[in-house]
This record gives C-alpha cells, sequence and structure tokens, in this order.
C-alpha cells in the first residue's frame, strides 16, 4: 500500500467533504470548531494546512496543523473510522514528520480513560514525549463551547519546561484567538 500526504487548497470542495465528515464523526463538539471557519482559515491564513491522507489514491484520512516560526502544532488528526488499525495513523504521522522541518506540538487528553491512554501511546510510539507537568487548558472554540483540560505532547527538539509560557501562549492567540 502507497501512502501520501496531499495538501488541500479551497479549491478541492469534494476532498474538503470528505474532511468535514471525518472531522465531525471523530471529534466532540468541544473539540473542534465549525467546519466553516476551517475552510475560512485554509483560504485565509498562511500559518495553517490541512493534508489529506492517501492510501493508493483514495483519501482515509486528514491532519490539521500550523506553521509557527520554531515549532508545528497539529491541531486535528483523524482516519476515517473504516480504515482504522490498519496502519494508516502511523504512516500518516511518519509522513508528516518527514515533511515538517519543525519540532511538532500536538494536545491530547488527561490520561484518565483507556481510549486517551491508547492515544498517548500512539504518540510515544512515535517520539512524542508527554510533559504531564506543564499545566494546559484549551480555550473554548466560541463561546457556547467548553475550554478542556489537557496535556501538550511534543516530538523534536522543543524543551516544554523552558518554553511552555511561549508555546501556549501561541496556540492561544493564533489558533484559538485568545488575546
Amino acid at each position: 500500500m502507497n501512502y501520501s500526504l496531499y495538501t488541500l487548497t479551497p479549491s478541492d470542495t469534494r476532498l474538503l467533504e470528505f474532511v468535514r465528515g471525518v472531522y465531525i464523526d471523530s471529534f466532540p463538539a468541544d473539540e473542534r470548531r465549525d467546519f466553516d471557519l476551517v475552510i475560512k482559515l485554509l483560504d485565509e491564513s498562511d500559518k495553517f494546512s490541512i493534508d489529506i491522507l492517501k492510501r493508493d489514491d483514495t483519501p482515509i484520512g486528514f491532519i490539521t496543523y500550523w506553521i509557527f516560526q520554531d515549532f508545528a502544532y497539529v491541531e486535528h488528526f483523524a482516519i476515517d473510522q473504516s480504515n482504522r488499525g490498519g496502519g494508516a495513523g502511523s504512516n500518516a504521522i511518519k509522513l508528516l514528520l518527514d515533511k515538517i522541518d519543525l519540532p511538532v506540538v500536538l494536545e491530547v487528553e488527561k490520561p484518565e480513560t483507556e481510549d486517551a491512554v491508547r492515544r498517548i501511546r500512539f504518540y510515544e510510539k512515535h517520539n512524542f514525549k508527554i510533559w504531564h507537568d506543564v499545566e494546559y487548558i484549551q480555550p473554548a472554540y466560541s463561546p457556547e463551547l467548553n475550554s478542556i483540560e489537557l496535556k501538550l505532547m511534543t516530538a523534536g527538539e522543543l524543551d516544554l519546561v523552558i518554553e511552555a509560557e511561549r508555546v501556549i501562549s501561541t496556540l492561544h492567540s493564533h489558533v484559538y484567538n485568545v488575546k
């Protein structure tokens, strides 16, 4: 099987509808923004990207991410339910880490459920480190949604013990529009 990442543009309407479906199916409301705003970000922000994971030319997942000056942030990553468990997620992370020549930051649920622990182990298998000592709150995407206490994970040379305040400030101001 041949895996590849394809970076979307706002004119990729068919693929964006695929992403919309997986996005809504994969993330609870408090963990996602309105998808029309995702498309607006894709159109207006030079820092934001959506990559489709394809297996033999068939879309099976996606990754949304932000590129900042000295790190990247993976905002959402999901594989279509019918394609989970077969190595697609591992291939997607490997392809993204090869593509982005920066340390990568992402958020995970606190390790309080079996699913959360499984996700954390998945990222640890790909050389991400969880920052247990760094307190992190994901701001609400909109006034009617809730903020969520999460944990940050990083891959690459980024020491959150030293850089936590700057990284969190960057995420809050650029990703969540919290000033």
